[in-house]
């Protein structure tokens, strides 16, 4: 078993040839990136975004910025995560890549955005980056003002 904190994300098993077998534990993965690595989900306007928590406000990431961050993490902090058998990084990292634990799909949009509601000021400056016509629309006023 795999823990970070309190967080499962994977148990290892030696197979009979000797070789490592690793089960990744999807609900400690996203775990991991919402508690961990700041990332949510939301839907404004019948669109859904992914958003990563920095310097005090979301931000729309692609989705791709999960498995990256994910990677980063493990990569950083490889040497202290408590494994129930020691495997090596390169396995662990082979068989991450062989499996892709992390997929865009129903599973990580609900996780994620599980007791989450965006500020209605961090809902107004996401709206501004990705809406142009509520950009538009908000400049209009503001030079009107």
């Amino acid at each position: 078993m795999c823990k970070l904190n309190m967080i499962k994300i994977a148990d290892i098993f030696e197979l009979k040839n000797g070789k490592k077998k690793v089960e990744f534990f999807h609900l400690g993965i996203y775990d991991l990136l919402r508690e961990k690595l700041g990332f949510k989900y939301t839907r404004i306007n019948k669109k859904g975004y992914y958003l990563k928590y920095s310097h005090g406000i979301y931000n729309v990431v692609n989705f791709h910025e999960l498995k990256d961050s994910f990677l980063d993490f493990i990569k950083n902090d490889f040497g202290s995560i408590n494994f129930n058998l020691s495997i090596a990084y390169l396995d662990f990292i082979n068989e991450y890549y062989r499996q892709s634990p992390i997929k865009n799909g129903n599973f990580a949009r609900t996780y994620l955005s599980e007791n989450f509601t965006l500020s209605d000021e961090n809902k107004h400056i996401i709206l501004l980056k990705t809406d142009f016509k509520y950009s538009n629309d908000f400049t209009k006023n503001e030079m009107k003002k």
